[in-house]
């Protein structure tokens, strides 16, 4: 949830392979979200961040290319 609220209020469009139409975030600024939103210790919010949008890319949820992602 925490994702899509970022890339609905992002202002970049089409980078890294998306369609020029999907709001994209840098795969950083994703990790920084969602790492804020979950409810683990401080110091493994990062790491669980970034596996769960890896998972989410790897089942289709998210799109990524060149380092952003989007909603397909």
């Amino acid at each position: 949830k925490a994702i899509e609220v970022a890339l609905k209020a992002s202002g970049e469009y089409g980078k890294g392979g998306a369609p020029g139409f999907r709001p994209c975030i840098s795969f950083d600024k994703g990790v920084e979200v969602a790492a804020a939103a979950l409810p683990v210790e401080k110091e493994r919010q990062r790491e669980r961040a970034r596996l769960a949008i890896q998972g989410l890319v790897s089942a289709g949820h998210l799109g990524y290319g060149e380092d952003w992602i989007w909603l397909p």
